[in-house]
């Protein structure tokens, strides 16, 4: 018995060394490439009861995909004026939190195409566009964290090593609270299966 498993160990063995040299290329370059995906934890979706309601703010895991599902009631006319965003880093299962960017965007109607340039949406009941007013229905949508944190971060810095809450506040023109997102998500790091 314990022949066999010595050769099956040996065949293994000169098979991947055989691999290699057919290939001409290293073992680690025939790996798949390592893949960080977020995975959210939680997620709030609040309105000022005088601007709007929340019905549905969920996440669902599907696959290996996370998907985000919104449906809101927006009572009047609303064109936000001031997204106030704060990115809290914490180190791993949210201890050790500190503050590693607050920032306001001006002007969000000017830029709305720009800001959902990080998700992709699967189904939406109608265009997302200045001034807000109705019912908002987002199903399947889908953020890309990789494109937000190499920017936020240093090239150098190992940003899926750490967990992360986030806290969005939308104000109008006259400086009126309308509506906050809170999350928290961390990153799933992994290679696939398959070469």
């Amino acid at each position: 018995m314990m022949f066999y498993y010595i050769m099956t160990l040996n065949v293994y063995i000169f098979t991947i060394l055989l691999t290699m040299v057919v290939c001409k290329k290293p073992l680690l370059q025939m790996l798949p490439p390592i893949r960080h995906e977020l995975r959210i934890k939680s997620l709030e979706l609040t309105f000022n009861k005088t601007f709007g309601k929340t019905f549905i703010a969920e996440f669902k895991q599907f696959y290996d995909v996370q998907l985000l599902n919104f449906n809101v009631t927006i009572y009047r006319k609303t064109s936000p004026e001031r997204i106030n965003v704060e990115i809290i880093k914490c180190k791993e299962n949210f201890i050790d939190c500190s503050n590693l960017r607050t920032c306001d965007y001006y002007h969000v109607c000017d830029t709305i195409k720009t800001l959902l340039f990080f998700g992709v949406i699967g189904y939406k009941n109608r265009d997302i566009k200045c001034p807000f007013e109705g019912e908002y229905i987002v199903l399947n949508s889908t953020f890309n964290p990789n494109q937000a944190f190499s920017m936020l971060l240093a090239p150098t810095e190992k940003w899926w090593e750490n967990s992360y809450k986030i806290n969005v506040n939308v104000y109008d023109s006259s400086d009126v609270f309308i509506m906050k997102l809170y999350g928290t998500g961390y990153f799933l790091t992994f290679r696939n299966k398959k070469l």
